[in-house]
């Protein structure tokens, strides 16, 4: 599954999960820093790529699309500065794991 890092996931969690073997492209690489979330969340849907946060703001995105039936790619919510980056990394791949692929309109927490 492939990753995409909106300007807010901490560097470092991008290096653990590349490191974990995971694809994570970046807004930076992307060439979207200072994007708005809507602009993010669709350059990720574009390239079947479920997207990495911290940012709550994603949240209040995903329920809006929900409400008018509109899907996003997945995202993943991570709260950073609570756990470790090991730890923060284990939970993504284990909720990634239970996702089992079927990422498309879900937030994942880890």
């Amino acid at each position: 599954m492939v990753l995409y890092a909106d300007e807010n996931t901490d560097a470092r969690l991008v290096r653990a999960l590349r490191a974990h073997g995971h694809a994570v492209h970046t807004a930076q690489d992307m060439a979207l820093t200072g994007a708005d979330d809507e602009q993010q969340l669709a350059a990720a849907g574009e390239h079947g790529w479920v997207l990495l946060t911290s940012d709550a703001g994603f949240l209040v995105l995903a329920h809006e699309r929900a409400i008018a039936g509109r899907e996003h790619p997945g995202i993943i919510f991570v709260r950073q500065g609570r756990l470790g980056i090991g730890q923060t990394v284990r939970l993504a791949n284990a909720a990634l794991s239970l996702a089992a692929g079927r990422t498309t309109g879900r937030v994942l927490f880890a």
